[in-house]
């Protein structure tokens, strides 16, 4: 997506009781972010917000891989 599409950042949209959910956002590198937006969808209810390392973040704490 980063390469491909351009974009700067990408995020996960995750519930907030899905547990496992958030633990494998947070495998693959994501933390979350607080200043985000609050997204609330209408047949789901609220979620958290988590965003993904970019590739400039990834070549200096290792690749992706590391986080699996």
């Amino acid at each position: 997506a980063y390469g491909e599409l351009g974009l700067e950042t990408l995020v996960s949209f995750v519930d907030p009781e899905n547990e496992r959910s958030a633990a494998l956002a947070k495998r693959l590198g994501a933390v979350l972010d607080p200043d985000a937006f609050d997204p609330y969808f209408e047949n789901y209810g609220p979620a958290l917000v988590f965003r993904h390392p970019s590739p400039a973040e990834l070549e200096a704490d290792g690749s992706v891989e590391a986080y699996a």
